[in-house]
């Protein structure tokens, strides 16, 4: 069979015929081919098998499923085992050289040589995100550091588990706050420390711990108040105390808590052990003044007043504790008078103070009879002489006594 040729066209009905142009193109529902066979549309051209050295489409139509002979590999820029791949908006990839993922952590090599890792399993450096803690895990073999400004260490949690805020070397058993002027460690409630601020604070010239608030500072044992800090100072409940007991003991040693303090004023009363006295007390001479230290007590005063009814029995003037009850806790203190009539005694040269055990009031001994137990100072109307410069008598006591 002889050639088929065309000088123009094939079908000439406007552009839908097909035309081959001088330089050879073909085209397919158009008169002017700008490749080897061009059609005009989107349309499919079926054919069985396609040779060609180069395939330029558009767009691909089917599912590919079919399709041999693909090349193997894909060519990136800067391509190495488990490199991260990232991209822009142009067609290029770029394999990171110091982002890897080895099919357990996302890990990244910084500048520093240090290595960074992410969602790890433990084998090497790691953060966590584990959704039973609820939180975020950090662990480093060698330590975690958390630096501002890239360079500055804030904060360091050492692999045996001490924690240093300002230092790279947290002393050993927990937490070690260091500044070069001024290191604190404040707990605050309400933010503004209106509901109390607790610190332990150190500036290089003094240490303290406390509250820099307007409270008070309580010291707790097992929910229990033992001491407190006030605006008036320290004290403690009571039953508490300080214990000595670091010192050395004497023989026979009950106690080394120091659990009582107490200073005071005490304003008298007059008794007698068979009828009580009236009388008027001086206005600026009705006191003893006391001191209470653990179960000591000493007591010192001068007492003055006028008589108007005498009473009778040993006389009485009141104390401010009870002494201890034990048979051994009679006291004896020293004693001055003026005014008091010894007509009934007239050897008498001493008077004592005295108090007997169980009771919360002194007596007087007079001295000069020789005998162990001197008599008691009675009341009645032969006791005080003429009243002396507008006061009747006048006593000057110091006394020791126990309470317990």
């Amino acid at each position: 069979m002889s050639d088929i040729r065309f000088n123009q066209w094939l079908h000439q009905s406007g552009t839908g015929g097909i035309t081959q142009v001088d330089g050879g193109h073909v085209g397919i529902g158009t008169t002017n081919p700008d490749v080897a066979v061009h059609t005009a549309n989107n349309k499919k051209v079926n054919v069985g098998v396609v040779t060609a050295n180069s395939v330029y489409a558009g767009n691909f139509y089917g599912s590919g499923a079919n399709l041999t002979s693909l090349p193997s590999q894909v060519t990136i820029a800067n391509n190495a085992d488990n490199r991260v791949i990232t991209g822009g908006s142009g067609v290029n990839l770029n394999g990171e050289a110091n982002l890897t993922f080895d099919g357990s952590n996302v890990i990244h090599a910084g500048s520093d040589g240090r290595r960074y890792s992410f969602a790890g399993d433990g084998s090497s450096h790691y953060m966590k995100f584990d959704s039973t803690l609820n939180g975020i895990i950090l662990n480093g073999y060698g330590g975690i550091a958390f630096e501002t400004n890239g360079t500055n260490e804030r904060l360091r949690i050492a692999s045996n588990g001490d924690v240093g805020i300002g230092t790279v070397s947290p002393q050993g058993g927990g937490l070690t706050v260091l500044r070069n002027s001024e290191a604190r460690l404040q707990v605050w409630a309400n933010g503004d420390g209106s509901n109390g601020k607790i610190a332990l604070r150190a500036d290089g010239t003094n240490t303290q711990m406390g509250t820099w608030s307007n409270h008070d500072c309580h010291l707790v044992r097992n929910a229990s108040i033992q001491a407190t800090i006030s605006s008036t100072g320290i004290s403690l409940p009571a039953g508490k105390g300080i214990d000595f007991s670091a010192t050395s003991d004497a023989t026979g040693v009950t106690s080394e808590l120091f659990d009582d303090y107490e200073r005071g004023v005490h304003v008298i009363s007059v008794t007698g052990s068979n009828s009580n006295p009236s009388i008027t007390l001086s206005a600026n001479h009705k006191r003893l003044y006391y001191t209470k230290i653990g179960g000591m007590v000493h007591v010192t005063g001068e007492l003055r007043w006028t008589i108007n009814s005498h009473g009778s029995g040993d006389m009485r003037i009141s104390l401010p504790f009870q002494s201890d009850s034990s048979v051994s806790s009679n006291s004896q203190g020293t004693a001055q008078t003026w005014n008091v009539n010894w007509a009934w005694r007239s050897e008498t040269r001493d008077i004592w103070s005295e108090v007997t055990p169980g009771h919360s009031y002194m007596r007087f001994r007079l001295g000069g009879s020789g005998s162990l137990h001197e008599d008691y100072l009675q009341l009645g109307s032969t006791y005080q002489k003429t009243a002396n410069s507008g006061y009747g008598v006048e006593y000057q006591v110091s006394l020791w006594y126990r309470t317990g």
